[in-house]
C-alpha cells in the first residue's frame, strides 16, 4: 500500500477484515478503523459514508483528521542501515517470498536480496 497518505499507512488505521456475500445479506468490504481516540468519529464517518468507505475514502480521512501519523520504515531490510523514512511515500522495494514487498535503501540492495531471497528459495525446497 505504499504510495498514498491514507489510513493503512497510519499508526492508528487498525485493519478490520469484511465479510463476504450470503444469500441473506451483502458482505462487507475489508476496512480500517482509527484507534486514536483523539480524531472526531463524525468526521470519520462523513468522510467514509461520501467514498463508500473504498481506498479514496481513507485517503480522505488521513488528509482530514489532524491526527495521521505515518509508519515508518526504520532500516533497509538488506544492509540494516537506519533509514526512518514514511512508508507512504517510499519508493525503492524488493520482492520478498515470506512478506510481498520489503523496503531498500538502494538498487544494489535490491539486487542482493532478491539474490538472498533465491538462495533462501532453493535451500527451502532441498529440505522438503
Amino acid at each position: 500500500m505504499k504510495g498514498k497518505k491514507a489510513c493503512y499507512n497510519c499508526l492508528h488505521g487498525n485493519f478490520v477484515g469484511g465479510y463476504p456475500d450470503t444469500y441473506e445479506e451483502p458482505g462487507e468490504p475489508d476496512g480500517y478503523e482509527c484507534i486514536n481516540d483523539r480524531v472526531d468519529e463524525d468526521l470519520l464517518f462523513s468522510i467514509g459514508d461520501r467514498y463508500n468507505w473504498d481506498d479514496k475514502a481513507y485517503e480522505m480521512i488521513a488528509k482530514e483528521c489532524g491526527e495521521y501519523t505515518p509508519r515508518k520504515i526504520e532500516k533497509c531490510k538488506n544492509c540494516k542501515k537506519p533509514m526512518n523514512e514514511n512508508m507512504y511515500s517510499w519508493g525503492l522495494w524488493a520482492e520478498d517470498m515470506w512478506n510481498g514487498e520489503v523496503a531498500v535503501c538502494s538498487e544494489k540492495c535490491k539486487e542482493e536480496w532478491k539474490i538472498k531471497n533465491i538462495e533462501t528459495m532453493k535451500t527451502y525446497d532441498m529440505e522438503e
